[in-house]
């Protein structure tokens, strides 16, 4: 992965075309420009790196059509609750349908083609 951010502990004034992510660092007021084009360093390292993911990940979410992104993480660990729901309530089924007929669980899933990994056969 590539880095964020300089080694600003090693070089400490850097040519703007050397510093990664420079737009965003200049428009954070992260920078102070000490000659002509040479810049240092000027908001602590973590600051920095933070304002760098929040552009990256509004830029991303933008990328992917995403407008609100803590509303899709929401709705999406909705369907997943809902999902595992549903499941344990077929299993719980299967799991009686086996015990009415004298049968283990794994017999009723093999009966109906299931074959799930996840499923505890039990």
């Amino acid at each position: 992965m590539k880095p964020l951010l300089n080694n600003w502990k090693l070089h400490k004034v850097i040519h703007k075309d050397k510093i990664l992510n420079f737009d965003i660092l200049i428009s954070k007021n992260c920078l102070k420009e000490v000659d002509k084009d040479y810049f240092y360093l000027i908001s602590p390292l973590e600051v920095c790196e933070s304002f760098i993911l929040e552009i990256r990940n509004e830029e991303l979410a933008s990328d992917l059509g995403i407008t609100e992104v803590e509303r899709e993480i929401k709705n999406f660990i909705n369907q997943l609750n809902k999902y595992n729901e549903l499941k344990e309530i077929g299993e719980t089924l299967v799991h009686k349908t086996a015990e009415r007929k004298g049968k283990t669980s794994k017999q009723i899933f093999n009966e109906m083609d299931y074959k799930d990994l996840s499923i505890s056969y039990d």
